[in-house]
């Protein structure tokens, strides 16, 4: 995790991964009443939770790609096989995790959000109460309690844009045992397709924290 730094035009610059997002209930500001404003979408109080898995996956991928281009098969092939043992291995714990594209009303589709990053709107007022709830809310961050921070900056009217990268769940397991079955059979340029398949799939979705995603409701 990357602790979050605040900077007067824009960033909280947190990279979070899945320990970062070990959430937790309560808090100093756990009564606060936080309103959900509208979205065209499902919305919850609770942060969004990360999964590490997918990230190790990602970046399993692409030194796949990297070890194919070398000529460096073995590892390419052991690349592959820790991505998918990653993602198949831990399956039953994304039940929770999964979501749909939520800007896209059509999708169905099961994304696994892995990577996050915040900033401070370009509205941000700079008061001494505003640094201090944005101060409480990165300690909050640091301690791995991201709901209690997202309550108090909302009980506070301050905005915050999040940004999640998210990679489409089967569609990585079918390009994974394409790109395996590929390297096996010794057609390196083919496994490559299947892997660039995987990082041209990640997509980036934006939202504010007044108006979360829902979270574990696809499938």
């Amino acid at each position: 995790m990357t602790i979050p730094k605040l900077s007067r035009s824009v960033t909280l610059a947190v990279g979070m991964g899945v320990s970062a997002l070990g959430l937790t209930s309560g808090g100093a500001f756990a009564q606060a009443t936080t309103a959900i404003s509208e979205a065209p979408y499902q919305t919850q109080h609770r942060m969004l939770k990360t999964a590490d898995e997918a990230g190790n996956a990602v970046a399993q991928v692409r030194a796949a790609r990297v070890a194919l281009f070398d000529g460096d098969v073995p590892y390419a092939k052991a690349s592959v096989e820790a991505a998918r043992e990653s993602l198949l291995s831990a399956e039953s714990d994304f039940a929770g995790l999964m979501m749909r594209d939520f800007t896209d009303v059509d999708s169905d589709t099961n994304f696994l959000p892995f990577d996050m990053s915040m900033s401070l709107t370009e509205d941000f007022t700079d008061t001494d109460a505003n640094k201090d709830v944005v101060k409480k809310a990165i300690d909050l961050f640091t301690d791995e309690n991201p709901d209690a921070a997202v309550t108090a900056l909302n009980a506070a009217d301050i905005e915050v844009q999040v940004e999640t990268a998210m990679l489409p769940y089967e569609a990585t397991i079918a390009s994974l045992d394409g790109a395996l079955g590929d390297i096996e059979d010794g057609n390196y340029y083919a496994a490559n397709l299947d892997l660039k398949a995987i990082n041209d799939s990640v997509i980036v979705r934006g939202f504010t924290i007044d108006a979360i995603p829902q979270q574990g409701a696809a499938g």
